[in-house]
């Protein structure tokens, strides 16, 4: 499976917490007409609830309809991703899961990922995950 594969995986189990807690924060980022399908408007909204945070792009128009994931921030050990990359592993687990990083300094281990212009993140505190950001924005 595809670490973008993963990452949906981890995007729907996060916003289904979402959906399901108390506390649920939906903000609307972006909304706008599709410059690609006259007369469709097209939504960015940030989803956010304790185990993370996510921005969905919403539109009538797309491959899924219901929301394709841009940006996933997972703060909490969510079972749906490999245990390798849960928060709350040894860091060790990444790089023995996924190879050498592309990039590794204190606290941050970053891979560039070649299916997508996507970049996979996994922040670190004294060598234990606390959380793993998988980001389609490129740059």
């Amino acid at each position: 499976m595809s670490l973008l594969a993963l990452f949906s995986v981890a995007f729907l189990a996060t916003s289904q917490a979402s959906v399901e807690a108390t506390s649920l924060q939906n903000e609307l980022l972006k909304i706008g007409k599709s410059i690609y399908q006259p007369g469709v408007t097209e939504r960015i909204e940030i989803r956010e609830c304790h185990a993370g945070i996510s921005h969905v792009f919403i539109s009538p128009a797309a491959s899924v309809p219901a929301g394709l994931p841009l940006f996933v921030s997972v703060r909490e050990s969510i079972t749906k991703l490999p245990i390798q990359l849960r928060v709350g592993q040894p860091a060790s687990h990444v790089t023995s899961f996924l190879g050498r990083p592309d990039y590794e300094a204190d606290g941050v281990i970053t891979y560039n990922l070649s299916e997508s212009e996507s970049t996979l993140t996994v922040e670190t505190d004294h060598e234990i995950i606390v959380s793993v950001t998988w980001s389609f924005y490129a740059g």
